[in-house]
Formats: structure tokens, C-alpha cells, sequence
């Protein structure tokens, strides 16, 4: 810490099982951090965080999928988040636990381009093959088919 510069972090899934010791350890650190989750507090931490000096922007990040039109990129997911869209934060590192396919990356990085140092995309893909939902048949694995505490 130190006389370590202070970064600028913008933390996606930052309330869940990974997301949520990275923020600690950033905020210990004496960043300033923004995350941008669903708000789901598995661990009761946001509030907290929060106390801590976290800014919180609330999002669903989620792209919904029109069969004739494809991916609908333009109008929701990230582009529905007013908080991310108006600001004008440069960001020195986002650090990105939510992208559950390509499609929420590549909007995530249109949305910040040139409001970014550096992007970090963390995957825990393979965790979920051990607590795969036997309730559907579908070549994928979603964020429902992990299991929560």
C-alpha cells in the first residue's frame, strides 16, 4: 500500500463468491471501487462494502435473445445500466467476473472503450461442471446450475 498509486477499479459480478474478497482487498488497498452486480447478497457483504467507501451500481447485465433478431446488444444488458452508460469514469482496471459468454464481454467492452486501462476477465467455468443441474438437457452450463450457499 504504501505510496502505491490509487486505481481507479471497476469490479462486474462483485457481490458473489469471488467478487466479493476483491473488493475487500481493493478497498484495503485504498482504491476506489465500483461494482456493478444484481445486487445479490449471498454473503451479506454490500452493505458493508458499501460503509467501506464501494460504490454500488445496481444492473442486470443479462442480454435477452430474440430469434429473428439475435442478441439484443443495443437495448439491454449493460445498455439498460444508466450508471455505467452516463458515466464518464476512466476506469484503470475493470475486473470481470460476470461475462457468462462471449456476447457480455464484447458489450461490456464497446460500453467502457476508451474509458479503460486494463480489462481482467476471470472465469470459474469449469466449477460448474461438478454441480451441473440435472434438470435440463442443454449442451450449456448456467449460472443457476452452481450450487449456492
Amino acid at each position: 500500500v504504501g505510496d502505491a498509486p490509487r486505481w481507479s477499479v471497476l469490479v462486474l459480478g462483485g457481490t458473489g463468491f469471488r467478487g466479493h474478497p476483491t473488493l475487500e482487498l481493493l478497498l484495503d488497498s485504498g482504491h476506489n471501487v465500483t461494482t456493478l452486480s444484481r445486487g445479490l447478497q449471498y454473503w451479506d457483504v454490500l452493505p458493508n462494502l458499501q460503509k467501506r467507501g464501494l460504490q454500488f451500481w445496481k444492473c442486470n447485465r443479462t442480454i435477452e435473445l430474440d430469434p429473428a433478431a439475435g442478441h439484443l446488444v443495443d437495448t439491454t444488458g449493460l445498455a439498460n445500466c444508466s450508471s455505467l452508460v452516463n458515466s464518464t469514469t476512466y476506469f484503470d482496471a475493470v475486473v470481470d467476473f460476470s461475462s457468462k459468454e462471449a456476447t457480455h464481454m464484447k458489450q461490456a467492452v464497446k460500453l467502457l472503450q476508451g474509458r479503460v486501462g486494463v480489462y481482467i476477465f476471470v472465469s470459474s467455468h469449469g466449477v460448474y461442471d461438478v454441480s451441473k443441474n440435472v434438470t435440463h438437457s442443454d449442451g450449456v452450463l448456467y449460472e443457476s446450475d452452481a450450487v449456492r450457499p
